[in-house]
């Protein structure tokens, strides 16, 4: 029989978005304070984020001009960070997030306009000319997602080769203009909410009498980075402040990750109250819980991790993440089929424009240790190829008796192909390699000798084998500043294969005998996903719109083999402080009778469109619908038969946010949620 399962919601929360803080302090007084800053160091430029957070230095602008480049950059920065007063650094200190890059020609050279959201923070360039480049860093600063790989103009006027915004790291951007024979020259001009730069190719900047000192006096601590996000991808689909989403949305930034050391998953959710981990399924898998609905999907850059048939099976990297998004309540319309809780989206660390090498080593109680490697850089003198390379290996001794350690190798290498000034494509691959001891729990109940927890059900020199391959590819092309289209592909294997293992069945708690019986279990999944989608911004009058529509396929196959023998017994004494193993032989896995055999194929296709109106000023309303159909064949070879199950469902969802002021959102929605019931469970 066909069945639908969906669940309908409404939700109104009061969305307290920022801090109160130093948040009525003047543009004016701001705008006063940075022109303080550059005439102090002179346009000396860019920003090294390895400060010492309590280091002071005094020296002067003409020894800074006889160190290097990373020195002047570094020193700079401090002058910039000690310049301000306390208040406006705490405000500062929020990340910026530049939306558009526009390239104009002017009769004397370009116009170059780095767009931001109205209201927000300010930009603060630090300009420093290198041999023919003229090189911009801006602190405290990051790139939207639809410009997340950064934007490169070829020759856009003459004496200027290229003009280039690339991310630096998590908070700060570079543009780096590129003249034919020497340096151009950069003029700021005032903007309300813009960086405004008039650019001229035919002069270096302007020069300072060798002589000349400027005492820089960098004093105080260097300001931490926020773990405050402002902005996510909505599931990686389409990017927008949080402040303008009429759904809970929690980030957990790269920040947080770095300070929590965290090594699993379940370490880094432990961020989200709405977030319960569930278990990793006997080292099969992950288990969470969002709001109290299992089964929470786990998407990797907007793209499931995992079939839509089961829960994950492996426990994801974090090694490679950049950051963490938590979507709570219905999210069907952008991710399709999804329990009503809410869903998991795990962002990746992206290839960078500057070179960036990090080496970690991690130590821990029960010989935990674990290696890794974050690179990344140019590949190419023009930057038009770009890559991020990510490995780690990670092992573990468990508190139970066994014989084998918990082993971990990961390797995650990303490539990006600049194409042209508007056309980027990403190819990426992920690998996890496991080999873990079958650890199914121990048996405590209350005697006088009781048993303790390092003792095993099953032998301790069983195995668990997993791997973990996704491997795809992202291509973007943008039409104008506005209009952009998106086509991403990703391929999944998955496998675990357990060895011949003892399962724990009949306990008699007077003697502590234990009756084991011997099985084994190997999965495989494959996945194969699709996704298409454009997004466009548009007015109507004076009404914005953040238009998105998309299509997505995707393939499911499992394949489920167990075996269990209930005829044979190894009996073992809990009690007992060094129970016999290995009194009763091991079968071999092909004399096992099998339990289950089965195969599955779920075919999926998803249509939606989603639009978010800016009515006014401090009014979004965001509205979206959603067409899923999604077809299941399987078959049972132990029982030779087959079954097959089809669904469709249309899922609407709607919401409206008001902003009475800047910090504050309050917001309603409606959504509707789909997912398949299956084999009438």
């Amino acid at each position: 029989m066909k069945q639908r399962h969906y669940s309908k919601f409404f939700w109104f929360n009061i969305y307290i978005w920022s801090i109160f803080g130093v948040f009525f302090l003047s543009q004016e007084a701001q705008a006063e304070s940075k022109k303080s800053v550059f005439n102090k160091i002179n346009n000396q430029l860019s920003l090294q984020r390895s400060l010492s957070s309590s280091s002071k230095a005094s020296t002067s602008a003409r020894d800074l001009l006889l160190k290097d480049t990373a020195s002047r950059r570094a020193a700079s920065a401090k002058a910039y960070r000690s310049a301000y007063p306390l208040g406006h650094i705490a405000q500062q200190n929020r990340v910026a997030r530049v939306t558009a890059v526009e390239v104009n020609q002017t009769n004397k050279g370009l116009e170059v306009i780095l767009k931001t959201a109205a209201g927000g923070t300010k930009l603060v360039p630090l300009i420093l000319p290198e041999g023919n480049k003229l090189v911009i860093d801006i602190l405290d600063a990051t790139l939207a997602f639809g410009i997340r790989n950064g934007v490169t103009k070829t020759n856009p006027v003459t004496g200027i080769k290229t003009v280039k915004l690339a991310k630096v790291d998590q908070s700060s951007i570079r543009l780096t203009i590129t003249g034919e024979k020497q340096a151009p020259r950069a003029e700021i001009v005032p903007s309300r909410d813009n960086l405004v730069l008039n650019i001229t190719p035919d002069g270096a900047t302007a020069e300072r009498e060798p002589d000349q000192e400027i005492e820089i006096i960098a004093t105080g601590e260097a300001a931490e980075e926020e773990y405050f996000v402002p902005d996510a991808d909505i599931g990686g689909r389409i990017d927008s402040p949080l402040r303008d989403v009429p759904q809970s949305i929690q980030v957990i930034p790269q920040k947080v990750i770095e300070d929590q050391q965290a090594t699993g998953l379940e370490e880094v959710l432990e961020n989200s109250a709405s977030v319960t981990f569930l278990g990793d399924v006997a080292n099969r898998g992950f288990l969470a819980a969002i709001r109290g609905f299992d089964d929470a999907p786990i998407l990797r850059d907007g793209i499931r991790s995992f079939s839509t048939n089961g829960p994950a099976s492996v426990d994801l990297e974090v090694a490679n993440l950049e950051r963490v998004e938590v979507l709570k309540g219905p999210a069907t319309v952008v991710s399709g089929a999804a329990e009503p809780g809410g869903l998991i989206n795990l962002v990746t660390k992206k290839p960078l424009a500057e070179p960036y090498y990090n080496l970690e080593f991690q130590l821990g109680n029960r010989n935990f240790y674990s290696p890794s490697i974050d690179l990344s850089g140019p590949l190419t003198e023009d930057g038009s190829l770009l890559y991020r390379f990510n490995a780690l290996y990670r092992t573990e001794e468990s508190f139970l008796d066994l014989e084998d350690s918990f082993d971990r190798f990961f390797i995650a290498p990303v490539v990006t192909w600049k194409i042209g000034d508007r056309t980027d494509l990403t190819v990426r691959l992920e690998y996890i390699d496991e080999g873990n001891p079958v650890s199914l729990g121990s048996v405590v109940f209350n005697t006088e000798d009781n048993s303790t927890i390092e003792q095993l059900v099953s032998n301790p020199d069983s195995t668990i084998e997993e791997d973990y391959l996704n491997v795809g590819y992202s291509f973007e092309h943008r039409f104008s500043k506005d209009w952009q289209l998106r086509n991403e592909f990703s391929f999944i294997a998955n496998s675990f294969d357990y060895s011949v293992y003892a399962v724990g069945g009949f306990l008699d708690p007077s003697t502590g005998d234990l009756t084991r019986n011997f099985g084994s279990q190997n999965n495989a999944y494959e996945t194969l996903s699709l996704y298409t989608n454009i997004n466009g911004k548009f007015n109507t009058g004076p009404v914005k719109h953040n238009l998105l529509f998309g299509v997505d396929l995707a393939r499911d196959n499992v394949s489920f083999l167990q075996t269990l023998d209930l005829t044979s017994e190894s009996v073992i004494n809990i009690l007992d402080s060094e129970p016999d193993y290995f009194a009763d032989p091991v079968p071999d896995e092909e004399d096992i009778p099998k339990f289950n055999d089965s195969n599955t194929t779920t075919d999926r296709l998803g249509i939606y469109l989603r639009d978010q109106i800016d009515i006014l000023d401090n009014l979004v309303v965001a509205a979206g619908v959603r067409f899923d159909t999604v077809d299941l064949d399987g078959e049972d070879f132990l029982n030779d038969s087959e079954f097959d199950q089809n669904d469709n469902a249309v899922s609407p969802s709607i919401g409206i946010v008001y902003q009475p002021i800047e910090p504050i959102s309050l917001y309603a929605g409606y959504s509707e949620s789909f997912t398949q019931n299956l084999h009438g469970r």
